[in-house]
């Protein structure tokens, strides 16, 4: 029942973000929309920020459980994308919050780090290893962001394979 109750919650947010900011919805909007009172809410989410993180964590999650165990940083990256484009509005309203900044970079950091364990890189270092994963992270995640700011006009291939190119722009100074 739990469950039930905070998906229905999730949902009466991305209904009500269709026609406000996040900044402007109160939790009894969200409670009423839902048809539960406030205390309800109160009752799973400590506020709106906590409920967006929920989303974040429960639905992208749910798309990249398992990806893990493959070594292309890609198919994580595509299920990410493919998730935003797929919930635009929602996306639009709260990338900014750094609930989604941090969801995605723990994804993409260890996606690439596990990727980075793989026998094939035995010749580098746990701490090479670590700061590669965050360097990628953190780069993605800012191309990611910049692509959600200009209404992710770029496809979802498209960015991928651009960042594709830079991961395998090999022994070449710039």
């Amino acid at each position: 029942m739990s469950t039930i109750t905070k998906k229905a919650l999730a949902d009466s947010l991305k209904r009500i973000l269709l026609k406000k900011d996040i900044d402007k919805i109160t939790i009894d909007e969200i409670a009423k929309e839902t048809g539960v009172n406030r205390q309800t809410f109160y009752y799973h989410f400590n506020d709106i920020y906590d409920l967006v993180e929920w989303i974040y964590n429960s639905e992208i999650l749910v798309g990249i459980q398992g990806l893990n165990n493959h070594d292309d940083w890609k198919k994580t990256l595509s299920t990410i994308l493919n998730y935003i484009i797929k919930n635009k509005v929602f996306i639009s309203k709260t990338y900014k919050l750094s609930s989604l900044n941090k969801f995605v970079y723990k994804s993409l950091y260890n996606n690439i780090y596990i990727f980075l364990n793989d026998s094939r890189h035995d010749n580098i270092n746990k701490d090479e290893k670590q700061f590669m994963a965050k360097f990628y992270s953190i780069a993605f995640n800012g191309i990611l962001e910049d692509w959600i700011e200009n209404g992710m006009k770029q496809s979802s291939e498209s960015l991928i394979n651009n960042l594709e190119m830079v991961v395998n722009y090999k022994n070449r100074q710039f």
